[in-house]
Order: C-alpha cells, then sequence, then structure tokens
C-alpha cells in the first residue's frame, strides 16, 4: 500500500500531537508497519514538518550516496545513517547499498527526479503542438 508524504505526516501527528499509540495508527491505515512509522517520527522530531512536504523529490548526488554507504559498510545502521541525510524512508538506502555490494561503485550515480508523465490527453495536445 502506498502512503503520501501527507499521510506520513498525519499519521507522526497522530502520534505526537494526539498520543495515540503506534499500534492504533498503524490499524487506522491498513496495518502498516509500526517501525516504519517510527522511523517517520524520529524524522519529525529531527527535522519537522520540511521533512514531508515541500520536497526536492529525489536528487541525491553520488558523493553523498557513496557517503552515506562507507557508513554503513562501517556498522551504522542504515535506518540511523538515512536518518542523519533526512532520506524520506530508509529502504532508498538499503537499495544503494544492496547496488553497491551486487554491481560496485560504479554503478552509483547521481540520481534525479523522473520527469512528470503527461495524461493521455497531454500527450495528444503535446503531438499536435509538435506538427
Amino acid at each position: 500500500m502506498r502512503i503520501t508524504n501527507s499521510e506520513k505526516l498525519k499519521m507522526v501527528l497522530e502520534h505526537v500531537s494526539d498520543g495515540k499509540s503506534l499500534s492504533h495508527i498503524s490499524e487506522r491505515y491498513g496495518n502498516y508497519d509500526t517501525s516504519r512509522i517510527k522511523y517517520y517520527v524520529n524524522l519529525y522530531k529531527k527535522y519537522g514538518e520540511k521533512s514531508f512536504i515541500n520536497r526536492k523529490d529525489g536528487v541525491y548526488k553520488r558523493d553523498t550516496k557513496l557517503l552515506m554507504i562507507n557508513r554503513v559498510k562501517h556498522g551504522e545502521s542504515i535506518r540511523s545513517v538515512a536518518l542523519d541525510f533526512g532520506l524520506i524512508d530508509p529502504r532508498i538506502l538499503g537499495d544503494w547499498v544492496t547496488l553497491y555490494k551486487e554491481s560496485g561503485e560504479d554503478r552509483i550515480q547521481d540520481t534525479y527526479p523522473r520527469k512528470s508523465h503527461l495524461n493521455k490527453d497531454e500527450r495528444y495536445k503535446a503531438n499536435i503542438v509538435k506538427h
């Protein structure tokens, strides 16, 4: 189940502001993983709401990725390193670590956000304008 960043923030605020338990929030959002909610709470405590809103979606430089991977290689947990760098989800770093282990340092490259995809009507209009 895909949860948006605004829903993640709502979960956090329910726990932090309203005092609801992680298990209650988990049930409310379709048995969402409580350890992930706990990570979001820690992210919120460290960086505030800006961690969940107005994010520069997916711009990660190679040097920063290698720095994070190196910290994990030297014994730090993926979650703690991801939290230090403000990643919205520690699985992002886990994917980089796996890629590094399987394919080596050369496979770690800068990451940029995906281009927004046009819906069917917008593609049709764009094609008409081209021709």
